[in-house]
């Protein structure tokens, strides 16, 4: 889109003495000029709209922009000394969704985030105050005692109303620490919620419609840079680059302001979601002089922390109420030194003990009593944190834990001896791994079949089993676009994963590309639930969230046999194989439940769960169908008929706020697995249940502190837990 010019503009920078300052970049959003040696700067044929600093190194201005539609307009900026001497640290919260709605008279799930007002009509859920906004804030500032500013990278408020941006004024000038925000989808939405005649609101392709008038007028310039202690902080409106409104005026004016930065100057990016590679390959050709260190984002509601092209990119999750990914509310602090960054989450909503949980280590709240009953036979301590991601049992009685720690961009997998807990093998993997690790030579019978992961980030991995020796490795589509947290699929010596952007079969044997699929569905926001499986020859996963949203493929050339389109809600976790050979069940978001034939994608059945988000993946036990949902019901269902015969609800409260968009009560990201002719079913407060088969009796067999989030896997007649704190014990299963 390309805006009217020819306006010109003009101004003095001072400090707050008078004096004039040279070289501060002033910009009109496209055009970057540098004051002289009095201060003076000038832009001809200027943009309309705003006139803004560039905040420099050593001072801040609190009036930093002005707004521009005049002709001859001159525009003045006084800059105050400030000490932005590293070392210092900065906190990142995004994706907030503040909002002056009230709650629902009535809503159909406890962990709904819709429900119905007084007249029957739908209506949202609040999702956070004011007041709950400067509490992360606080949190994040009282953390450490040199955190110098914040940086909140958008989706602020839900709506974009210009009451929510009072809002968001409000929470800024209380903060103890300068705020810098910039604006997400959901900031652009006003149009939707109180339309004005001035509104001409632009298509999406697949977010709704944008406005981008109201984020101007109550907040000021879309994107913008500044400099602190030597780094530079470059903000980009990503909605609007996305759609193509202001892309090209963006981009230049990324390519002049960096144009100005001294040789080596690093150079961290804001933008609301994730850019793509291509993005920075071009940033890198314009400014090839500086030292990219990496983006901070939010968008999708999880945390995805990678390294890619020597770059750190910080995907961050919400502040203030639960992620997708299961994730708790949490906020980034990052230390600079004047050269390198480093990054600590933390936790909100928790206790202190519990500050990294799902992010990292965290130290443990059971030690080793063996030969006690619902005591740990033995214990262990990750690397990281097993988060998500079911541990497997693999060759000679073995069993490995998959783990990750975002604060280091890195993963893992490591394998015990299931019986003595020794440690067999350990190997780092190039990012976080939150998806189930799988071991082929379960399908096969094959000892020698290799244990095959997936980083978030879609870089897949063969490993031997024994050994841990690295076989092969595979980059699946664009790293910086991929959110994966399904498990792969093992199928005919095929291995498929990805995400929405690229799903792909690879050859188990050395891991070379057989087939990829980019056109699936319309990739947004919203991470792959669940992992796919394979019956009656037929690959079955699905995305959440996308439409269309269920798919049958054909495993060896990867076109569609079937699909389901809208009218079936979108996957919430992973599908079951039956062991009939050709029926799955998949679980559905907003409390669905269905078997369906895997050849052709036709309906058996249709049952309900009690909640919006499923867990982890059902199970059968005997004529028995088990799936359980993330508040932590567990339901029995016939799993011929799809009559629902029991159903049960776990006591308890999530140790730390946990599930999407909440901040309370029992959640269990995982599912039930089958032990003996009973159940387990672990949550995330910390506790290990054992029920019944026919749901009428459940005990506690341990309570170890800490949440937990993936399912156990049962070897040798005990269970292996893997937790979000990072320790795998083994409990002994008794009779």
């Amino acid at each position: 889109m390309t805006h009217e010019r020819g306006i010109e503009i003009a101004g003095r920078i001072t400090s707050s003495s008078g004096r004039g300052l040279e070289g501060v970049s002033v910009s009109d959003g496209e055009t970057v000029a540098l004051s002289d040696g009095k201060g003076r700067y000038a832009i001809r044929d200027a943009r309309p709209g705003f006139v803004w600093v560039s905040r420099p190194d050593g001072y801040e201005c609190s009036s930093w922009f002005a707004r521009s539609s005049e002709p001859g307009g001159r525009f003045d900026f006084e800059l105050v000394p400030a000490d932005h001497a590293p070392p210092f640290r900065f906190a990142q919260l995004t994706d907030t969704h503040m909002s002056t709605v009230p709650e629902p008279a009535r809503v159909p799930f406890a962990d709904s985030p819709f429900g119905v007002d007084d007249d029957g009509n739908l209506a949202h859920r609040p999702l956070t105050s004011p007041g709950q906004l400067s509490a992360a804030i606080d949190l994040a500032v009282g953390t450490e005692q040199d955190v110098r500013f914040a940086l909140l990278t958008g989706d602020l408020t839900d709506h974009g109303t210009f009451d929510e941006f009072v809002m968001l004024a409000e929470v800024a000038a209380r903060s103890p620490v300068p705020v810098h925000a910039i604006a997400g989808n959901h900031d652009h939405y006003g149009h939707l919620h109180a339309a004005e005649e001035r509104d001409d609101p632009v298509d999406s392709r697949g977010m709704g419609t944008a406005t981008f008038w109201r984020w101007e007028a109550a907040v000021g310039p879309r994107w913008w840079s500044l400099t602190r202690g030597g780094l530079r902080i470059v903000a980009v409106d990503w909605f609007s680059h996305r759609l193509g409104i202001d892309r090209v005026e963006q981009e230049r004016w990324l390519a002049a302001d960096l144009h100005t930065a001294p040789e080596g100057t690093p150079v961290l990016l804001l933008s609301h979601d994730q850019m793509p590679r291509d993005f920075f390959d071009r940033l890198r050709a314009a400014a090839p002089h500086v030292r990219l260190l990496g983006s901070l984002s939010g968008h999708w509601h999880t945390s995805r922390v990678v390294r890619v092209d020597g770059a750190l990119h910080v995907n961050t999750g919400n502040a203030t109420f639960g992620g997708f990914d299961w994730h708790p509310p949490h906020v980034r602090l990052f230390r600079w030194d004047g050269e390198s960054l480093a990054m600590r989450t933390v936790v909100a909503g928790g206790p202190a003990a519990l500050d990294r949980v799902t992010f990292g280590t965290v130290p443990s709240a059971q030690d080793p009593v063996p030969e006690q009953p619902g005591r740990p036979r033995w214990s262990a301590t990750l690397p990281g944190a097993c988060h998500l991601a079911e541990p497997a049992a693999i060759a000679d009685g073995g069993v490995v834990v998959a783990w990750s720690d975002d604060d280091r961009a890195v993963g893992g997998l490591t394998a015990f001896d299931a019986d003595s807990g020794e440690l067999r093998w350990d190997v780092v993997l190039e990012g976080p791994v939150k998806a189930g690790v799988v071991w082929a030579g379960g399908e096969s019978g094959d000892a020698d079949d290799p244990v095959v992961a997936v980083t978030v980030h879609g870089a897949v991995t063969a490993a031997d089993p024994l050994t841990g020796e690295v076989r092969w490795k595979a980059q699946i589509g664009d790293p910086l676009m991929m959110w994966v947290h399904p498990a792969p699929v093992i199928f005919d010596g095929k291995v498929a994963s990805g995400a929405v952007p690229c799903y792909a079969a690879l050859s188990l044997a050395d891991g070379s590309r057989i087939w990829e699929r980019n056109d699936l569905s319309n990739p947004e926001n919203v991470s792959t639930y669940g992992a796919g499986t394979y019956q009656g020859e037929t690959l079955v996963f699905g995305f959440g969230l996308f439409s269309p949203n269920t798919f049958g493929l054909d495993p060896a050339t990867g076109e569609t046999r079937w699909v389901h389109e809208p009218e079936a809600a979108s996957p919430g976790a992973d599908f079951l194989r039956l062991p009939d050979g050709q029926d799955v069940v998949v679980m559905r978001l907003g409390g669905g439940i269905e078997r369906i034939d895997a050849a052709t994608g036709e309906r058996r059945w249709r049952g309900r769960l009690d909640a919006a988000f499923p867990a982890g993946q059902a199970v059968v036990l005997g004529e028995l169908l088990v799936a359980s949902t993330g508040v932590g019901s567990v339901h029995g269902f016939d799993v011929e008929s799809g009559e629902r015969i029991w159903s049960r609800q776990l006591g308890g409260e999530a140790l730390v706020p946990m599930g999407p968009y909440r901040r309370a009560g029992q959640a269990c990201p995982a599912g039930p697995v089958v032990a003996g002719d009973s159940l387990v079913q672990v949550a995330a407060d910390g506790r290990v249940h054992r029920i019944a088969a026919d749901g009428t009796d459940a005990v506690v067999m341990a309570d170890l502190g800490v949440p937990l989030t993936a399912e156990p896997v049962v070897v040798g007649g005990q269970l292996v837990v893997a937790t979000s704190g990072g320790t795998v014990l083994a409990l002994p299963l008794g009779s």
